[in-house]
């Protein structure tokens, strides 16, 4: 009978080896010094308008969300007996 262990399929044989040094305890990847050295500069903060552009869309959103219930009632509710006929 011919001894089989000597030909692992690969991804056993991945999951086998020994994990490379520049892990973190969540398995991300950490630059050495000279990767740091050429990662491109980030903005620290963002401009006003950005935050502008969040408090606009908040508030499209909460009033979208207000007026929905009102028209659900508009358009499914009966018109009362005798009003004027706009509801």
């Amino acid at each position: 009978m011919a001894d089989t262990s000597a030909t692992a399929p690969a991804g056993v044989v991945a999951a086998l080896a020994p994990e490379p040094d520049n892990l973190d305890q969540y398995g991300h990847v950490i630059p050495t010094d000279e990767e740091l050295e050429t990662l491109p500069r980030i903005a620290g903060s963002l401009p006003w308008t950005a935050y502008l552009l969040c408090a606009v869309e908040l508030a499209e959103r909460a009033s979208y969300y207000g007026c929905v219930q009102i028209f659900n009632n508009f358009i499914r509710a009966k018109l009362p007996d005798g009003g004027n006929g706009a509801g």
